[in-house]
């Protein structure tokens, strides 16, 4: 969605309205670990929370510096947002 869509939150609300929305990657518009880019998590995570979606979050990211790191940078910065938006 980061290079195809002007607007992800929308593309995720469309989705979501055909009864397709079945899983959800995660990674920045660098393809590091969310918040270590762009994007905005909270506006996309809030799309995803309200178009219903219940299932698992996948990060499909780059491991830098390490697998650990960017594990728990993925983890900590997912459920900082989740937990201040109550998702």
């Amino acid at each position: 969605m980061n290079i195809e869509e002007a607007w992800p939150e929308g593309a995720i609300t469309d989705m979501s309205e055909t009864g397709l929305l079945r899983y959800v990657h995660v990674a920045d518009n660098n393809r590091l670990a969310p918040g270590e880019g762009h994007l905005d998590f909270e506006k996309i995570l809030c799309s995803v929370a309200d178009a219903g979606y219940r299932g698992y979050l996948s990060a499909e990211i780059l491991f830098k510096p390490d697998f650990e790191t960017t594990a728990k940078n993925t983890t900590d910065e997912l459920k900082r947002i989740m937990d201040w938006k109550k998702i």
